[in-house]
């Protein structure tokens, strides 16, 4: 039989609580960007058009781990709609950097000024370049998502047992 440890005292539990609290919250919140990212993604895959993007700006990006990425800026409209949408994010921002596949769809994008979109018919804001890398499905998003339930699945689980201590430290329970 293991030895019961004694629960924490009040301002203990209050600072374990707060922090658990934090780490929940911002689990939570990590936790449904991710989620919406992998359903938009999946309904781009279902249901799809394909517009024709002006591409409104262009660089090429250099990191010492990921390589050289080629990104664009693009807008887009849809027969019947005057908005002008360009690629988002769950967030809301907008008018965000799309990295291309390669240098050559870059090049060709950037010479045409012209780029393949993917949007959803029933909402424009969720597009993405159709030579894009986030045009395979899981990656970034589930990333996301696990990032986001490995900070709140703990945060719950010790938020569990900080209350059950408490409980049991004020009804006057040792084990």
């Amino acid at each position: 039989m293991q030895p019961v440890q004694p629960p924490l005292r009040p301002l203990q539990a209050l600072g374990v609580l707060a922090i658990c609290a934090f780490c929940g919250v911002g689990g939570g919140l990590i936790t449904w960007f991710g989620s919406q990212a992998l359903v938009s993604t999946a309904r781009l895959v279902v249901s799809r058009s394909v517009a024709t993007g002006t591409v409104t700006d262009a660089r090429v990006m250099q990191g010492s781990r990921s390589g050289t990425s080629y990104e664009v800026r693009y807008a887009f409209s849809v027969p019947g709609d005057p908005t002008r949408y360009t690629f988002e994010d769950e967030t809301g921002r907008t008018n965000l950097w799309a990295t291309l596949d390669d240098e050559a769809t870059w090049r060709e994008a950037t010479t045409t000024q012209r780029v393949p979109v993917e949007y959803l018919p029933s909402d424009p804001h969720v597009n993405r370049p159709a030579n894009g890398t986030g045009a395979s499905f899981g990656g970034d998003q589930a990333a996301g998502l696990c990032l986001g339930l490995s900070l709140l699945l703990p945060s719950l689980l010790v938020t569990l047992g900080v209350l059950r201590g408490q409980i049991r430290r004020m009804t006057g329970r040792a084990g």
